[in-house]
């Protein structure tokens, strides 16, 4: 079945924001699976913690506050807005810009009319995630000599080609990541055991115990699942996460097999053309994005080497070939209140631009995210830059935007006991 007609993102937070994230795991044909998943989904937000995912304009649009491209995307939706009335306003590009990025396994839930967050659906087709599309509209705010002639689209296509770290999409490394998770039968029984007795005087019905925990391990949990309340998804949780305190090497283990997916470098590729409707050059790149995690994830590095092809528009200007290199350090830090879950993201970046037909440019950038609720965050922005789009003078320019992770989003307005394991009872 295809859906043939409604607009797509309207239909696509319908389908997403009735269910939630929690029927990623609630959703599960039997009790084992539902604990499997559950202990996927805690391990996978320690994970997440601390990957950047772009919902930021792509690098290569005028207006935006990104020098590195990130080779995550997020989950579903984003999109980030850089109000030319929040910069100063500097020789470097001053517009109105907007840019919005969608995962491709958005679309394809939808296309199929399918929950993204269905325990099948999220399984079996998360490597959809490997693939974004972005848009990026920058409007010409006045008319100083640096300012944009006119507007500019910046469109970008990538992939994640190499160590996805979707823990949904290497469920099977991600249970043989660590030896004691051999044994992890016999821990999901005993959870089971606890979620048991848990349920039994609410949903029991004149069962048996033994009856009723044959109803959860056969395909009769499901229905009950979708009875149960966000209270009894909360105890449900903190059972899990009590079983985990207790069991220490159980606790290790999991937690070994999330950073060692964490850590593996990620490398991604993506095309973008950025087109000028003033007569202005258009550019089109190619870029190769890395991105790895060092020191147990208390910092990342994210490189960028691309070519840039400038398509002159005009007699008064040349073709330009530009080999572009850049490197962006972040630390995650988690301080007090909400951001002892999202950590606030300082980094550092430097760029150069080596071309033909000019002389090179070089970027420096200190930029520091502050994570907002409900998938909203803040990046604020100082760049400084060696040359601009008037002459072979230095720049300095200062910018506040805003990004929406709409899976974040999400996860925010979810139950945090069924979601984030470092706050949950005996962590």
């Amino acid at each position: 079945m295809t859906l043939r007609s409604a607009p797509l993102l309207p239909a696509l937070i319908a389908l997403i924001c009735g269910p939630g994230l929690a029927q990623v795991c609630q959703n599960a044909p039997t009790i084992a699976d539902y604990i499997h998943c559950e202990i996927r989904v805690r391990e996978h937000s320690t994970v997440e913690d601390f990957v950047s995912k772009q919902a930021a304009a792509p690098a290569a649009a005028l207006n935006g506050n990104a020098l590195a491209d990130s080779a995550a995307a997020p989950d579903l939706f984003g999109a980030s807005l850089n109000p030319a009335r929040l910069a100063t306003r500097s020789l470097s590009p001053n517009a109105d810009d907007f840019a919005g990025i969608v995962n491709l396994y958005g679309l394809y839930s939808l296309w199929h009319v399918n929950n993204p967050f269905d325990y099948e659906t999220y399984l079996n087709s998360s490597m959809w995630r490997r693939f974004a599309l972005s848009a990026d509209h920058s409007t010409a705010v006045d008319s100083r000599s640096s300012d944009l002639p006119g507007n500019t689209n910046t469109y970008m296509a990538k992939a994640v080609v190499y160590g996805f770290r979707d823990i949904a999409a290497t469920a099977s490394r991600f249970d043989k990541l660590a030896p004691e998770l051999a044994g992890v039968s016999h821990d999901v029984g005993e959870i089971a055991r606890l979620i048991a007795e848990y349920l039994y005087p609410i949903y029991g019905n004149g069962q048996t115990l033994l009856d009723f925990q044959s109803l959860l391990n056969g395909p009769g949990f499901r229905h009950l699942a979708a009875q149960f309340t966000r209270e009894d998804l909360r105890t449900i949780g903190e059972k899990i996460d009590q079983y985990s305190a207790r069991n220490i090497a159980f606790d290790q283990a999991l937690d070994r097999a999330a950073h060692a997916i964490q850590q593996r470098p990620q490398i991604a590729v993506d095309f973008t053309s950025r087109l000028n409707y003033s007569h202005g050059a258009n550019l089109y790149r190619g870029e190769i994005i890395a991105d790895k995690w060092f020191s147990g994830g208390k910092w990342n590095s994210t490189s960028n080497l691309s070519y840039d092809f400038s398509n002159a528009r005009t007699a008064a200007t040349k073709n330009r070939e530009i080999l572009r290199i850049v490197e962006a350090v972040s630390v995650p830090v988690k301080t007090f209140g909400y951001w002892k879950e999202e950590p606030i993201m300082p980094s550092l970046s430097g760029e150069a631009d080596y071309g033909t037909n000019g002389t090179p440019i070089y970027r420096a950038q200190f930029k520091l995210t502050l994570p907002l609720r409900l998938g909203w965050a803040a990046p604020l922005a100082v760049q400084y830059t060696n040359r601009t789009a008037v002459g072979p003078r230095a720049d300095i320019k200062a910018s506040i935007g805003l990004t929406f992770d709409l899976a974040k989003g999400i996860i925010d307005a979810s139950t945090p006991e069924a979601l984030r394991v470092k706050n949950a009872p005996g962590h």
